[in-house]
């Protein structure tokens, strides 16, 4: 599946731990649904994440995701997963996973614009093998919320692995020499 002049990329996605199919990005795709949340029979139990359990990750309220949105995961997403290498060199891979969770009690240590308790849709995104002599790869903890105008990034994490330094081959939110 490509369109004319475009390379298709395409992404294994999981929900809950389960596969839920992948996705093809192409400039002029149509979403496609991957699965149903309202009208489901399946109750997937929502578990809660901490602001704690980003203690070293780089969070910045005033960066350019606050602006993001889009009218699926997905094409929210495209400025980090669209970029991943478009050669083998190296070997780039790309793991993206997604579950439906919920802010525990500690979120309100941070930033927020929404209530601990609204459900929302929680995307680790995890990138090896990146063509940089200084970064080998990068992580990060997409909180995604839908609203009236579509799906919005209500919170970003951000860390990235070391080539060399004395944090190689660890993640981290500092610098990259």
């Amino acid at each position: 599946m490509a369109a004319e002049g475009i390379e298709a990329r395409r992404y294994t996605l999981s929900y809950a731990g389960d596969h839920a199919g992948t996705v093809e990005f192409l400039e002029d795709a149509k979403p496609q649904k991957c699965f149903g949340t309202v009208r489901s029979k399946v109750r997937v139990q929502t578990q809660t994440i901490h602001a704690a359990d980003f203690a070293g990750w780089r969070f910045d309220p005033e960066a350019p995701w606050n602006g993001w949105r889009g009218h699926s995961v997905a094409a929210l997403l495209e400025p980090l997963i669209g970029g991943a290498p478009e050669s083998l060199d190296g070997r780039p891979t790309i793991d993206i996973r997604m579950e439906k969770r919920s802010w525990g009690p500690s979120v309100a240590d941070i930033s927020t614009r929404t209530s601990r308790r609204t459900p929302f849709i929680a995307v680790w995104i995890t990138r090896h093998g990146l063509a940089d002599d200084s970064v080998t790869g990068d992580r990060y903890f997409v909180a995604a919320t839908q609203g009236n105008g579509g799906w919005k990034v209500d919170k970003l994490w951000s860390q990235q692995m070391c080539a060399r330094g004395e944090n190689a081959g660890q993640w981290t939110a500092a610098p990259c020499p």
